[in-house]
Order: structure tokens, then sequence, then C-alpha cells
């Protein structure tokens, strides 16, 4: 009989355990699944980012081109203290645009290398490089549930032992009982032999 009960009871932890395991790696996946979606909507705004940095770009340029012209038609001028003034804050303002473009450029290089990254984070490859520690906490979640439900059987299997042991000395307590009980009886009922008939 213990053994049936051992077996419906291994059986219900194999079920448990299989469900919880089931639903941890759903969960699991969902999560992931939702970062990888978080992930390219930053790589979307990134991208965003570097197409408006490039246009201030273009226009820093173009600017930085109507001031190079403008010098130049500037320096083919007669030579006046106005023009002359003129001449010094156009190179002034032409030297703030060309500090600017490099600036703009740099922000532009870091912002494209770092979008590269994530787009080979999240692009084709993006199943294989999840599915590594995807698989990972799968296996240490079944791992630490195994543990749990082998030191769960372990207690059972020792609360089932204490119990036998209780029912063994109950039993035996029982059958001494009975037995001291049927010798007390007998010494009742047997008649004396000094007893004489006449």
């Amino acid at each position: 009989m213990s053994y049936k009960i051992f077996t419906w009871l291994a059986l219900l932890i194999a079920v448990v355990t299989f469900a919880t395991w089931v639903t941890t790696a759903y969960r699991d996946f969902e999560t992931n699944r939702e970062e990888a979606l978080h992930g390219r909507l930053i790589l979307e705004a990134q991208h965003a980012q570097a197409e408006a940095a490039s246009l201030q770009l273009a226009s820093a340029q173009k600017q930085l081109n109507d001031l190079r012209e403008a010098v130049e038609r500037a320096s083919h001028l007669p030579n006046t203290v106005q023009q002359s003034s003129d001449l010094s804050k156009f190179r002034v303002q032409l030297g703030t645009l060309q500090s600017d473009t490099a600036d703009l450029k740099t922000q532009i290089s870091d912002l494209r290398k770092s979008s590269d990254k994530l787009y080979g984070l999240f692009s084709g490859d993006a199943d294989r490089a999840l599915s590594v520690p995807l698989l990972r906490k799968d296996f240490e979640g079944f791992k630490t549930t195994t543990e749990h439900d082998i030191d769960s059987v372990k207690s059972d299997i020792a609360k089932t032992y204490d119990i036998n042991k209780w029912l063994i000395g109950l039993i035996a307590a029982g059958l001494l009982t009975t037995v001291i009980n049927n010798l007390l009886q007998g010494r009742r009922e047997r008649p004396t032999s000094n007893v004489r008939f006449e």
C-alpha cells in the first residue's frame, strides 16, 4: 500500500515539477521577447538621432561653405577697415563652425557605432544570442526545482518511516496487551486442584 502512495506521490511531484518548468520557461521567453522589442525600439530611436545629427551636420557644413565663400569674396575686395573687421568676424565664426562640425562628426560616429552594435545584437542572430542564456536559466531553474523536490521526497520518506515506527510500535503494544490479557484470563478460569468431590 505504501508503494502505491509513494508511486502516486512521485508522479504528482514529477507533474508539478514539469508544470513549474514549463511556466518558468514561458515567463522567461516572454521577458526576453519584451527585452528584444525594447532593444529594437532603442535601436530605432538611435537611428533617428543619428539621422537628425546628420541633418545638423549637413546644415553646419552648408553654413561653413557659405562662410568660406563670404571670406573668399571679402578677401578679393579692396582692404578697408570695415571689411577687415567683417573678415575677422567671419573667420571667428568659421573657426566656431569648424569646431562644431568636428564635434557633430564625432557624435554621429559614436551614435553609428553604438547603433551598429545594437543592431548586431538584435538582428537575425537574436534567437541564437538569446537561446544560450535562456537554456542556462531554464537549466538552473530545473536544477533548483529538482533539488527542492528531492529534499521534499526525502522529508516525506522520513515522515513515512517515523509513522511506520509508531504504527509497528502500536501494533506490538496491542499484541502484547492481548497476550497479557489472555494469560491473565486463563489463570482466572483454571480450576483449583485442591477441591475434592465426594
